[in-house]
């Protein structure tokens, strides 16, 4: 059942250069429903990952009275806000390796954000301008494995309490990628830096 989310290796309507637009199927994006597509990301041990559905929350870098950026999520599974909460379970109880978009955001948004090769959160702009890092990562029984992008943007078109909508155009692993994504707001995303006091996210 949940295992069925997988690292696939096809997406049924897979394009030859292994992208899908996210809003290419009747402009549903990775938001959740919607189209028959899903937009095909590179992931560690050469795997790929189908990004059905995403979700997002924010992150609290230096302040807490608002966020400093957001964080996104995507997964093949078509709840992303709700298969969060299962990963570990997933890892623990079946061993089955996790694979998911992660894209983190810092600044003022919306607006056009570019890449950090990262892999480390660079400060938080505050000159008007927006970063972000923009990474697939791998959980498994050895632990994490990251790819991350090196190049291009992430273009913020919206973001309000309940909705973030953004275009995605990215190099990983030396392969173009290119996403729409409308993220419904998720509370369990939701992170703060370890040494921020009265963290608003517990």
């Amino acid at each position: 059942m949940i295992v069925a989310f997988a690292i696939a290796t096809g997406c049924g309507n897979e394009p030859e250069k292994g992208v899908t637009g996210g809003a290419g199927s009747g402009g549903a994006g990775a938001g959740g429903a919607g189209g028959g597509g899903c937009a095909t990301l590179p992931v560690a041990e050469d795997g790929e990952l189908c990004v059905a559905s995403s979700a997002f929350g924010g992150l609290y870098i230096d302040q807490v009275e608002k966020p400093d950026g957001y964080s996104i999520i995507g997964f093949a599974e078509p709840d992303s806000c709700a298969y969060f909460l299962e990963v570990e379970n997933v890892l623990e109880e079946n061993g089955t390796p996790v694979s998911f978009l992660k894209v983190e955001l810092l600044g003022e948004l919306p607006g056009t954000c570019k890449i950090s090769a990262g892999p480390d959160l660079p400060p938080v702009p505050h000159d008007g301008s927006c970063v972000a890092i923009v990474r697939t990562r791998r959980f498994s029984a050895a632990g994490k494995e990251d790819l991350i992008a090196d190049s291009g943007e992430v273009v913020v078109t919206q973001v309000d309490a309940s909705t973030l909508e953004a275009n995605i155009e990215a190099t990983i692993d030396g392969r173009p990628v290119s996403l729409a994504i409308a993220a419904p707001h998720c509370k369990a995303v939701c992170a703060c830096t370890a040494n921020l006091a009265n963290c608003p996210c517990f």
